[in-house]
Parts: structure tokens; C-alpha cells; sequence
């Protein structure tokens, strides 16, 4: 990139970047990786094909219509219009009709898809019985601007792939299935305003290089359309109340006091959901502000934005998707949908709910974000609780303690991080500020390292459990299968912009401990005891083990289970044993199945970060000890016994493994990772 951007414009693009709310999982076509870009139209032609083919399968498996079915075609994509159109590429590639008709939208920014609901609106009120499909996407191949004009380079930034696939009939049929009924269009044009008309403007710099130029003038121009947005929606749906509360505040202003502020009618009265402009979080929230809107009414906005940056038109549907994947949107509310693109143009789309809307966080772009956002929420929530709890109680960063426990986790995480493809974090914060609570008994905390007080030794039973008897490394064996693929990600994205942090309490527990969203905890009874840095690892990495196996969102699945299974009990059994069965015969086996495998990962990533293996089986075994355990205690525990542990990590086949990751981190070759 250095060959053509000069050090200024670098700057300037990773301020953008930084500030956008862009989070590190957003997409670029495969013609923007290379150094330098060189992309062709060739590119671009098979980056919308990448991006419409499978969007379009989807929409007609999942709707259950036939090809034979469509009747009008609407693609938008204001950066390519080829020859021949997507259109036709589309119906190629499908078989469509012979009698179809096709619309190609082209030049319209992020409005585009807003007009082409628009334009299907029209469309379905002049031809009956219809199925109308609109494809929604932007091609970035062609539109990476390559030079160092400032104002060229922010689209550079902003903009990422991605497409939407809709589906909209006036068939009878149609009625007991869809999810929205079309309730309001409407399209505000200010190009017949100069300022306005040259706020977004695609030209050549002084090099001849084509770029798009965004002016500051767009923010204002934006603000007037909008308000005429609100206008138009208001009129036509707004309670009478709110509008004559809007016309009274009109009236004092004009005639009792100039200085009175005009009311801003409550939307929410009849807009219950809100999907916004992907323009940057600081635009999001400046409109926002002005609807005074909370952060929920934002909250898909800037999740989208976050998870797959703007993807121009198409965005407002990932921002759709995902309210239905949190299963917000109820039957009988509406949805308004905001686009504003270069013309400039503003639109408006307001949909109503017809039906109830359930099961969509598993099948949309949403499914997995959605659980690893909660679990990280959960994880938050859970370290704050903690923080609170032990106030006065946590090592400040400056304490010895403290400082060698950060730096033992340093080292696993960067080992851990090596074999991942996004910028490490490592958040390394003092903890002075503290404040009061209580902690919540809760997921990390029931698997955890275990030993409230030295215990005598109890004769143990070296007839484990049959589960124990096989090390279950099958996540790791699955990563590293799908790792091997071309062209496909391990099973790590969940560990992806994780932030980790370490505290280390003064208490006399044995026990550490690591919360969804890479949060580790270790109290000083267990430095007490385990002395050693290849102790302290060992232990730590066991902890991390379970992050990276995402065992908190396995067991949130499980529970579920639990609780359904419990009820059935419940009507069958005596109520006093329901509690008893379900936690001997399932809670505990699912839990000690994985400790098992966060002992064995636990084990290759503390050698991958240079500390010895051999010592893991000692440390589980004096943990065992520690705790004072039996044949019984062992299986009714959630943790196998320490001896077990210890036996199966010393097993030759798994050592040599955990041992040649060892000699290749002192040997100092960096390894790339274990999964």
C-alpha cells in the first residue's frame, strides 16, 4: 500500500478506521488483498457473483419458490453496471423466465435498495399475482480509490461486501406466510440543490485517479433530508395527538416566543424498531439524537456496523435480521427503515409485522455473532460483579504478585494469538478503581479449579469413570480439519477481537478461573501452592482452554435442555428427586467431559508459550490432593479426579505432542499455533 499512499493518508485512513465502529470480521473482496490492489472488471464481475448467486439460493430455498416462480427482477449496485447487466447474469445463471422483467438500479448509493422496495410497490399494483425478488449489493472491486485525497479516501474505510436478498408478492398465498406487510414508501431528492448535488461526487483527482468525493456539506444535507423524511412519515402516520402537540409548538414559536423549541413528535408511538443508516457510529448516533431514540432503538445500527461494516444498501437488511434474530420484532409492530445515499436521495420504508417471527437467530447472518455477543455480555457483566465483590481485596498492578501472574497469561495468550488472523489485544489495566457488590454464582465459576482448604489425602480409585478414558481433544482435531481447508477459518472467530484481562485476588482460595470474553481470575491461595511459572501456566492455560472451546456457551445450550427435560420429570417423578437425577445423571458427566478437553488444549497451548508440559500432570494430581478426594467425590464432582487427569495428559501419545510444541518455542521458532 505504501507504494501509492503516502504516509499522511495512512494515518488519516487508520484514524478513520479507528473511530468508525468496524469491528475486525468485516469483508473485502479477495481482489483488494493483494498488495497493491490491482482489481479488473473481470473481478468485479465475480465479486458480484460471489456475493448474489448464493444469496439468491438461499431466498428460494428458504421461501420454497421455484425459479419458474419469479416474475420481476430488481437488482441494485450503484458501482457496476455491466454488459451484459446483472441482471441478465442473474437470470442466466438461474434459468429464470423468458418473460421476466428485469430492472437494474444503478448510481443510487445507499438508497438504492429502499427505491427498488419502492419501485416493486408500483410494480406490484399495476401486474396481479406476482413474485418480485430485489437483489441488494455494492461491488468494492472497482471503487478503491488508490490515491491521497483526503476526502477520497473514507469510502476506502467504510465500506464493505455484502448483499441482501428480498422477497415481496401481492399473491394470495403469499398472505399466510410472509413475515411484513408494506405499510409506507417514500423518496426525498435534493439534487436540485448545487451543495447538495456535489456532496458525494465520483470524479478523477489531480492524477487521474477516480475516486468518490465526500464533502462535509453531506452532514447538512443529510439533516434536511431527514427532516423531510419525518415530515412525510408523520402526516400520514402519526397519532393525532403527537401531530397537534408538533403544530401547537409551531404556533407558540411563530407567534408568543421565537425563542421556544419546535416539539419533535415521539416516532415510537408508531414506529416500535429502527434501522438506520450504517454511515459510521458518529453519524448512527447523531441521528439517533435527533430521534431521540435510546441505545436498544441503535443498537442494530451499530451492530452492523460493528460485525460487517457499511455494506451500502444492503445494510438495512442485515440491520432487520438482526432484530429478528433477537426475536424483538413482535406481530403487530412497525419497522422503519431509513436509507439515504449519493443524489442525494432519502428514503423511507415502513414494514409491519403479520406474524410472530421465531427461530431466525440460527438461519441468518446473525446466528453465531448472536451467542458470542451474549456469552461476552455474560462474561462482562460477571467481571464487574466480581470486581465489585472483592473490593479492596485485588492486587493493584503493581504488586509482584500480580505483575508475574499478567505475564505468565501474556505469554499463553500471544501463543494463542499467533495462529489467528486479526490484531492482538491485550488489555493489561491497573484495577484501582473498585466499587461495591455482590458476585453472582454463575459459569465460569462452577468449573473452575477447586480446593477451598487442604484436606487429608483420601486412597483414590483408579477406576475412573468410562467417559474419562479417552482424552476428548475432538474440538482441536475439528479446528485444526477446518483450518486445513483452503480458504476456511478454524473454529477460533469467537476468540476474535477478545479482550483479556487478568486480576489476582488476596484470598485464600484455591482457584482461578477465565469468564467468557477472555477474563482471568487467580486468587492467591492457588499461588501458594503452585510456586512455579510451569504451575501457574498450566493451570491458566486449563482456564483458557475453556474460552477457546466456548464450554460457557455449551453449557448456556445445555441448560436449556436441562430446564425442558426437568419439567418432564417433574410430572412423572417425585419433585424432591428431580433436582438429584438430572444433575448426577447429566450436569456433571457434560462437565467433567469438558475439563477433560480443556486440560488437553491447556496442555498444548502452555507449551506453545514455552513452559513445560511435564509438569502438568503433577500440578492436577496435587490439586487432587489438595482437594481431598474419593472414588465418590470423584464422580459426583464436576471436575475428573486429579490422578485421572494426571494419567491421561501423561499418556505418551499426548506429551510427545505437547513436548515438540515445547522444543519449537525454546528452540525460538515462533509457532504459528496448535489449532
Amino acid at each position: 500500500m505504501v507504494d501509492y499512499y503516502d504516509k499522511e493518508s495512512v494515518d488519516f485512513m487508520s484514524k478513520i478506521l479507528t473511530s468508525s465502529g468496524q469491528g475486525p470480521e468485516t469483508y473485502l473482496p479477495s481482489s483488494l488483498h493483494y498488495l497493491p490492489p490491482r482489481p479488473t472488471n473481470e473481478d468485479s464481475i465475480d465479486e458480484g457473483k460471489m456475493v448474489l448467486f448464493p444469496i439468491m439460493e438461499d431466498l428460494l430455498l428458504r421461501c420454497n419458490v421455484s425459479p419458474c416462480d419469479i416474475d420481476i427482477l430488481i437488482v441494485n449496485c450503484s458501482g457496476l453496471c455491466p454488459s451484459p447487466s446483472l441482471t441478465s447474469i442473474i437470470v442466466n445463471k438461474f434459468k429464470l423466465r423468458p418473460n421476466i422483467k428485469t430492472f437494474n438500479i444503478s448510481g443510487m448509493g445507499c438508497s438504492a435498495s429502499m427505491i427498488a422496495v419502492g419501485l416493486a410497490q408500483h410494480l406490484l399494483k399495476v401486474h396481479k399475482e406476482c413474485n418480485v425478488i430485489i437483489l441488494s449489493t455494492e461491488i468494492l472491486s472497482m471503487g478503491w480509490y488508490q490515491g491521497n485525497d483526503r476526502p477520497k479516501l473514507i469510502l476506502n474505510c467504510l465500506f464493505r461486501m455484502g448483499g441482501g436478498a428480498i422477497l415481496l408478492s401481492n399473491r394470495k398465498k403469499a398472505q399466510n406466510v410472509s413475515k411484513y406487510r408494506l405499510v409506507y414508501t417514500s423518496r426525498a431528492q435534493w439534487a436540485f440543490e448545487d451543495k447538495a448535488y456535489k456532496s458525494a461526487f465520483r470524479e478523477e483527482d489531480s492524477k487521474g485517479i477516480t475516486g468518490v468525493t465526500l464533502k462535509k456539506d453531506i452532514l447538512d444535507v443529510a439533516s434536511d433530508m431527514i427532516r423531510a423524511q419525518l415530515t412525510g412519515l408523520g402526516s400520514k402516520m402519526l397519532p393525532t395527538l403527537e401531530k397537534l402537540k408538533f403544530v401547537i409548538s409551531i404556533v407558540k414559536k411563530k407567534y408568543v416566543n421565537k425563542s421556544n423549541e419546535v416539539y419533535v413528535p415521539n416516532f415510537k408511538t408508531t414506529i416500535r424498531h429502527f434501522c438506520l443508516p450504517v454511515a459510521g457510529r458518529p453519524v448512527i448516533r447523531e441521528i439517533g439524537k435527533g430521534l431521540r431514540l435510546g441505545e436498544k432503538d441503535m443498537e442494530a445500527a451499530l451492530s452492523t456496523l460493528h460485525r460487517f461494516g457499511n455494506q451500502s444498501s444492503s445494510s438495512l437488511w442485515y440491520e432487520l435480521a438482526y432484530l429478528e434474530a433477537k426475536e424483538r420484532v413482535k406481530k403487530g409492530e412497525n419497522v422503519w427503515m431509513l436509507g439515504m445515499g449519493s443524489g442525494p436521495k432519502c428514503t423511507s420504508v415502513v414494514l409491519e409485522c403479520i406474524r410472530p417471527i421465531n427461530g431466525e437467530s440460527k438461519k441468518g447472518p446473525w446466528g453465531d455473532y448472536i451467542d458470542r455477543a451474549l456469552e461476552r455480555q455474560i462474561g462482562e457483566h460477571q467481571f464487574n460483579e466480581m470486581k465489585k465483590s472483592f473490593k479492596g481485596k485485588i492486587l493493584p498492578a503493581i504488586h509482584p504478585e500480580s505483575v508475574r501472574v499478567r505475564l505468565i497469561a501474556k505469554d499463553i495468550i500471544e501463543a494463542l494469538q499467533r495462529g489467528l488472523s486479526h490484531e492482538r489485544v491485550w488489555s493489561d489495566p491497573g484495577y484501582a478503581s473498585e466499587s461495591v457488590g455482590r458476585v453472582e454464582n454463575g459459569g465460569g465459576y462452577d468449573e473452575t479449579l477447586k480446593a477451598m482448604s487442604e484436606a487429608p489425602e483420601e486412597k483414590m480409585d483408579v477406576d475412573w469413570h468410562k467417559q474419562d478414558e479417552v482424552l476428548d481433544d475432538s474440538w482441536v482435531k475439528d479446528s485444526r480439519k477446518e483450518g486445513g481447508k483452503s480458504g476456511v477459518k478454524s473454529s477460533t472467530q469467537h476468540l476474535e477481537g477478545m479482550k483479556w484481562e487478568v486480576l489476582v485476588v488476596n484470598e485464600p482460595v484455591v482457584n482461578a478461573f477465565c469468564l467468557p470474553g477472555g477474563k482471568i481470575v487467580v486468587f492467591t491461595g492457588l499461588l501458594k501452592h503452585f510456586r512455579s511459572d510451569a504451575e501457574v501456566a498450566t493451570i491458566i492455560g486449563h482456564e483458557v482452554g475453556h474460552a477457546i472451546a466456548r464450554h460457557s456457551a455449551e453449557q448456556i445450550t445445555k441448560n436449556m435442555w436441562f430446564a425442558i427435560l426437568q419439567l418432564v420429570l417433574y410430572q412423572f417423578i417425585m419433585p424432591d428427586l428431580v433436582n438429584a437425577m438430572s444433575n448426577l445423571l447429566l450436569r456433571l458427566p457434560f462437565s467433567r467431559k469438558m475439563e477433560i478437553e480443556a486440560d488437553y488444549i491447556g496442555l498444548l497451548l502452555t507449551a506453545s508459550a514455552g513452559f513445560d508440559p511435564r509438569v502438568a500432570p503433577q500440578v492436577y494430581e496435587k490439586l487432587g490432593k489438595l482437594s481431598g478426594e474419593s472414588g465418590l467425590r470423584d464422580y459426583l464432582s464436576t471436575h475428573p479426579s486429579g490422578k485421572t487427569r494426571a494419567q491421561l495428559l501423561a499418556r505418551a501419545q499426548v506429551m510427545q505432542e505437547a513436548l515438540a510444541l515445547y522444543r519449537e518455542a525454546i528452540a525460538g521458532r515462533e509457532i504459528e499455533g496448535f489449532l
